[in-house]
Order: structure tokens, then C-alpha cells, then sequence
């Protein structure tokens, strides 16, 4: 619970400093915890949107039954939501956090070997 008490620190810092309504990117730093995990979550969740959208698409596109001044349309809206949907999952990628390093313990059995 250590970084939620560290959002609330956050906000609590920023509704001090600002009358009135808090700019929505200092927001989403205070609650995500850094401007690096803000702009990850913006990339995952766009990736989540434009997936449900190629989803949906692919649905109106079956219920369409193959008319042809219907499906051009939509065909060219889920080239579309592919296209971005690419864009943010490598965005996502390119921005995720770098994972923290655990330290590794020796395994059973393969103790190194001790100075004497």
C-alpha cells in the first residue's frame, strides 16, 4: 500500500498548490507514481481500445453479411484500428518500465566457492 499512500501524498500536494481544477497530466503522474508509468498506462490503455475496436469492427463486418458499399467502409475502419493498434503496442513496449533487478541467490546444491 506504500505507493498509494505516496498518490495521496501527491494529490494532496497538488490540490495545495493549484485553486482550482489540477491539470490532467499532473493527475495521472501523482496517481501512477512517475511520468514513465503515466505514459505507459496511456500506451496500454490505447492498445486495450483500438483491440475492442478491431473486435467490434469484425463483428459489424459478419453482421454486415459481405455488402459491398457497407464493407468498404468498415474495412477501411479496422485497416485503420490495426494500423493504430500497432502504433501503441509498440509505443507499450518502448515505454514500459524497466523491470527491477532481483538479486539471485545460488542454487541448492552450487554454493560458490569459499575464499580461504
Amino acid at each position: 500500500m506504500e505507493h498509494g499512500n505516496d498518490a495521496l501524498a501527491a494529490l494532496a500536494e497538488l490540490e495545495r498548490h493549484y485553486d482550482g481544477p489540477i491539470p490532467e497530466p499532473l493527475r495521472l503522474i501523482a496517481r501512477t507514481g512517475s511520468a514513465k508509468r503515466a505514459l505507459s498506462a496511456e500506451a496500454e490503455g490505447q492498445t486495450r481500445f483500438f483491440a475492442m475496436m478491431i473486435r467490434n469492427q469484425i463483428e459489424a463486418l459478419r453482421r454486415s453479411g459481405g455488402k459491398m458499399r457497407t464493407s468498404s467502409h468498415l474495412l477501411a475502419d479496422l485497416a485503420l484500428y490495426r494500423r493504430e493498434r500497432h502504433f501503441w503496442r509498440r509505443e507499450a513496449a518502448r515505454r514500459q518500465p524497466a523491470p527491477e533487478r532481483v538479486p539471485t541467490r545460488p542454487k541448492a546444491g552450487r554454493n560458490p566457492p569459499s575464499s580461504k
